[in-house]
């Protein structure tokens, strides 16, 4: 196994930290941050910096997921708020793809927008 692939389910086990619900809705979107995180982290330190990135998720799950339990297990009424704290690392992620695939982009606005004429 290599240190990378190591790194990444280290990361999965990481996630399960969170609510089921959490992961669902986001956890596609965070395990590919963390794998283009790492696939960088290793072209530049190697392993090391693999190791302190896995320990920065680490740090940021201990912070944040006891968060995310309570927000799951929060009242009825809180569960119905919406939710724009994520919107950040929404778009963060739009426009990784953005820059990654910019022409699938662009024929997916074209096909909405030629949809949307008809």
């Amino acid at each position: 196994m290599t240190a990378l692939r190591f790194s990444e389910t280290c990361f999965r086990w990481l996630m399960r930290a969170y609510p089921s619900q959490f992961r669902r809705s986001h956890g596609l979107a965070l395990f590919e941050l963390f794998r283009d995180e790492a696939r960088a982290a290793q072209s530049k330190g190697g392993g090391l910096a693999l190791v302190g990135l896995l320990g920065a998720a680490a740090w940021d799950t201990a912070r944040s997921a006891p968060g995310a339990w309570l927000r799951h297990r929060g009242s009825a009424a809180s569960r119905w708020r919406p939710n724009v704290a994520g919107c950040g690392s929404d778009a963060r992620v739009a426009w990784r793809q953005l820059r990654r695939a910019p022409g699938f982009v662009l024929a997916a606005a074209g096909m909405l927008a030629a949809r949307r004429l008809l």
